[in-house]
């Protein structure tokens, strides 16, 4: 849609003659000059906006003034004209054109009905004025109304605030304001006017600035700067629907200080360090005001979780130079250190390269690749950084590795990792919420083993259906999940029998789950996963299948290996 922003204009096109008749029969003959339109009356569209619905109407009122008013020998006319896609009727009900010719009263005005078109924007309306004379000479109703706005939008559907001009206040001047301007739009992003629109400071609703709506859907505010430096997120809510809308934040910084630390931004002495919790790095940068270093600032140094900063410069030497010891915890990657100057607000940062070193080498990053050794082989992902630095810290303390490792096996993530994969392996399916939290719940109170518990879903039920729903059928699914090949005759018809008299399928799945040959392979797959070796001797593996079928848990015997000193030496 287009707007039409000047009235349309007529040239002189030549001389008309009008010929009347005059008492008596004889001819008076005038020549009549068609002059340029002219910008005459007034037009006004009420409401002056609509929603594009193709259904909503406003009254157009035409007033052409004295010069326009109807009598019996002249008949005055207005014609409305739009640059939009709305239509005109006299009648509320129709038919409706894009054009309509209507007649003025005495007082020279008149009224028509403009429908919404179905096309959000703004376009202008305006009456052509005319008259049809019955006395010599013509009347003087001519010309062309000022143009009436119509503005066609929907509901408000987003509010958009643009950064306030200027950004930056000082605090020592608090008449010099920040302009802040925000826009209302509808679904289609036609600007929308009228609404009631609120700027929010720091979140303090209780004290929100009313804005001026300023037209054209915009609504503007002026925001003096804080009593204090800081930096206050500004907000615009548009409290006219149901729920509120409200715009992304913006951020206004109220400063008493100009210093900025751009030019040489923060550099590290040495650029990396190691994982060990006590290798250090120096953090240094100069803070200037303009070209002059900015002595006296305040400053304060921050970091990412898992460093530890001291010696901080409380303030900008001579020389504008603040510097700060960086130490490593025991988490690895690039953190993040930061130092900014609460006088001005400037901040400058740079990561630190932070590593622990290479598996198996004797070194002071071992402890750290332990605890994320320790996270891929139980939990199967790596640390998290507050995880690696606690459990980094109770090593330091005093704690053992052998601790860290029981924790690890024994995390309620473990166990519903077990949980999970008994329900996979066992019924082809995930677990339901309810079920998994019972079942590990059971193995965290000590409740049943791993053993146990597969026992009980390889009994169950559902797996005996998955398996045929016969005995024999059973007696071979057990063969293939537990023990991982195929049954042998004479095993198979042994437990057959067993079942045959009076065995249940819980005790016959446990005989599996809990046999020399299940936790032989077992206790192998520990010494690949943890060791990356296969057992000195088959004593060694008796060693911990016996452990286990004599009430040691398996997540005890991971914890062991998982504790050893070659364990910890292959870290």
């Amino acid at each position: 849609m287009t707007k039409r922003l000047t009235p349309a204009t007529t040239t002189a096109i030549g001389v008309i003659t009008v010929t009347l008749l005059a008492a008596g029969g004889s001819r008076l003959v005038m020549p009549t000059a068609v002059t340029a339109t002219t910008t005459t009356g007034t037009i006004a569209v009420a409401p002056a906006t609509l929603p594009p619905d193709g259904t909503s109407l406003a009254v157009v009122t035409v007033n052409g003034g004295q010069g326009c008013g109807s009598t019996i020998l002249l008949s005055t006319f207005a014609t409305l004209g739009t640059d939009g896609l709305s239509q005109f009727s006299q009648s509320q009900s129709g038919p409706w054109a894009a054009t309509l010719k209507i007649s003025l009263n005495s007082g020279g005005q008149g009224q028509a009905y403009v429908r919404a078109s179905q096309t959000a924007g703004l376009q202008n309306i305006w009456a052509t004025l005319s008259d049809s004379a019955l006395l010599i000479g013509g009347g003087t109703c001519k010309g062309q109304t000022p143009n009436a706005t119509l503005t066609e939008v929907g509901a408000a559907a987003s509010v958009v605030l643009a950064a306030p001009a200027p950004a930056r206040l000082q605090v020592s001047t608090p008449a010099t304001k920040a302009h802040v301007v925000a826009q209302v739009f509808d679904a289609q992003q036609g600007a929308v006017p009228g609404e009631k629109v609120f700027l929010v400071r720091n979140g303090d609703g209780a004290n929100a600035i009313a804005m001026t709506d300023a037209g054209g859907g915009s609504y503007t505010a002026d925001v003096a700067p804080a009593t204090a430096p800081r930096s206050e997120s500004l907000i615009a809510v548009d409290t006219s629907v149901n729920p509120f809308l409200q715009s992304a934040p913006q951020t206004l910084n109220s400063v008493s200080s100009n210093a900025d630390c751009i030019h040489t931004g923060l550099s590290f002495t040495p650029a990396g360090i190691t994982a060990d919790g006590q290798s250090s790095s120096v953090a240094k940068t100069t803070f200037f005001n303009g070209s002059a270093a900015a002595a006296g600032e305040p400053v304060s140094f921050t970091g990412d979780p898992g460093l530890n900063i001291t010696g901080a410069s409380a303030a900008t030497d001579a020389g504008g130079v603040a510097t700060a010891t960086v130490h490593a915890g025991y988490s690895t990657g690039t953190k993040k250190v930061t130092v900014t100057d609460p006088s001005s607000l400037a901040s400058c940062s740079q990561n630190l390269t932070i590593t622990n070193g290479t598996a198996g080498t004797r070194d002071s990053g071992q402890l750290s690749r332990f605890i994320y050794r320790a996270y891929n082989d139980v939990l199967h992902r790596r640390g998290e950084d507050a995880g690696v630095e606690y459990y980094g810290n109770f090593v330091n303390f005093g704690g053992s590795r052998g601790q860290v490792a029981l924790a690890f096996t024994t995390t309620t993530e473990y166990l519903t990792n077990v949980v999970n994969g008994m329900y996979q392996t066992y019924l082809g399916r995930p677990g339901e919420q309810g079920g998994v939290g019972y079942w590990v719940g059971q193995l965290e109170n000590g409740g049943t083993t791993d053993e146990q518990l597969a026992a009980l879903f390889i009994s169950s039920d559902e797996f005996y259906a998955s398996h045929g729903g016969s005995d024999g059928g059973w007696v071979d699914g057990l063969y293939q999940v537990v023990l991982g090949r195929s049954a042998d005759s004479a095993g198979k018809a042994n437990w057959l029998s067993a079942l045959q008299n009076g065995w249940t399928r819980t005790q016959v799945a446990y005989a599996f789950t809990g046999s020399n040959e299940q936790l032989t392979q077992r206790v192998l797959g520990y010494y690949s996963t943890f060791l990356n070796r296969g057992p000195g001797s088959i004593d060694d593996v008796n060693y911990w299948v016996n452990s286990m079928q004599n009430g040691v848990h398996d997540e005890n015997v991971m914890a062991a290996f998982i504790g050893s000193q070659e364990y910890f030496d292959k870290s």
